[in-house]
């Protein structure tokens, strides 16, 4: 950690003071690089240019080169260093090839040049008051090439230039992550998964969706969701972390999930809150249903057993226990601790047996009326 922050180079340099090198390599990524790739870091650090060097630089060639820091070539081809944007010259401006962001070093000697030049730095910066006050990495490339040592650049194969958006405000970080969105919705597509529009789905990383599938517009899955095949989702359904969805599950319009299982055939197809769930296979949850998963204190969960059918409109106030093939009544407040046995009918507010008598205000009994369940 550095106290006070003094630019990349002195955060490397920083590092290296407080732990000294662990390994033969360092790989230095700058912390404005989201979408680069694993394979890409593996390509780059297995590549002859990498093997053959104290310090290698990703460089990659772009159309546009402003903001990017230039690289700089001898007569020989050899690299020289890098020039900022800002103190280019006219001429260096018009360069098209551009570093990276993305270093892998000899561990030894950049932590010998890293930290002796940024010492000398700082000294000067801090004496003379020259300078912007920071010390930033990219020059150690020079010095590392003044001192004798070897460097060199990896190019950034073409078609991925993407993976190197840098993003220093809220207009790039919303054009990152909807690339890394697109990315996803992209593998999804390759390995079976039907996305209807995907310009208005949103599919977060680390989502695993089985093949033959469906996703409807306007659907947004979490990060860690998983689904299995043949499932139907949206439009309009909002999968948040912990859901777990077994084969041919519909989750449909308005319907959001949270921490929940549902198994094999069950559906969810209008307007729910499913939350903190443990949902049988062929279940039926009626338009409306909501699981009360929440007391303003702790959150509780809710039993549902295969082939139960929710009516529409209930209300299940964790925890609850619906046992295997019960159903409960159109509008049914099913109150906490309660337990619903194996293939028994609740109905009402709050939920009682429907073969249980109702005494009315004039003490009357009366069978009560089983709602028409709809789903």
């Amino acid at each position: 950690r550095q106290s006070p922050p003094r630019g990349t180079g002195d955060a490397v340099a920083e590092a290296f003071r407080q732990q000294p090198p662990l390994c033969s390599r360092t790989l230095i990524v700058n912390g404005d690089l989201p979408l680069i790739t694993a394979a890409t870091i593996a390509e780059m650090v297995g590549s002859e240019e990498a093997l053959n060097s104290a310090l290698t630089v990703l460089s990659l060639v772009v159309t546009d080169p402003a903001g990017f820091g230039r690289l700089i070539f001898g007569e020989e081809g050899s690299l020289q260093g890098v020039i900022e944007d800002k103190d280019a010259t006219t001429a260096q401006k018009s360069i098209c090839q551009v570093n990276g962001g993305v270093y892998l070093a000899d561990s030894e000697i950049l932590a010998t040049v890293v930290q002796e030049w940024c010492e000398q730095e700082l000294a000067r910066i801090d004496v003379g008051g020259a300078g912007p006050g920071e010390v930033y990495f990219p020059p150690v490339i020079g010095e590392m090439k003044k001192r004798g040592h070897a460097v060199r650049c990896w190019s950034l194969p073409a078609g991925r230039e993407d993976e190197l958006q840098q993003v220093n405000d809220r207009v790039q970080l919303s054009q990152a992550t909807r690339f890394a969105c697109d990315r996803e919705i992209r593998r999804h597509q390759i390995a079976g998964v039907t996305v209807v529009d995907p310009s208005n789905t949103w599919i977060e990383v680390d989502v695993k969706i089985g093949p033959d599938s469906l996703v409807h517009p306007f659907t947004v899955l979490r990060r860690g969701v998983v689904a299995g095949s043949s499932c139907e989702l949206g439009p309009f359904a909002h999968l948040r972390e912990g859901t777990h969805l077994g084969n041919d599950v519909k989750i449909g319009n308005f319907t959001e999930v949270k921490n929940s299982t549902i198994g094999d055939g069950s559906r969810a197809k209008h307007l729910s809150y499913i939350g903190d769930g443990d949902i049988g296979k062929k279940v039926n949850i009626g338009a409306g249903t909501v699981l009360a998963n929440y007391d303003g204190k702790r959150k509780s969960k809710t039993s549902i057993g295969d082939g139960a059918f929710i009516g529409s409109g209930t209300i299940l106030v964790a925890p609850v226990e619906v046992g295997p093939g019960a159903i409960t009544g159109a509008g049914a407040v099913v109150l906490k601790n309660q337990v619903i046995a194996e293939g028994q009918t609740v109905v009402g507010v709050p939920a009682r047996p429907l073969d249980e008598p109702v005494i009315t205000d004039n003490q009357q009994e009366t069978s009560p009326v089983l709602p028409e369940p709809q789903g």
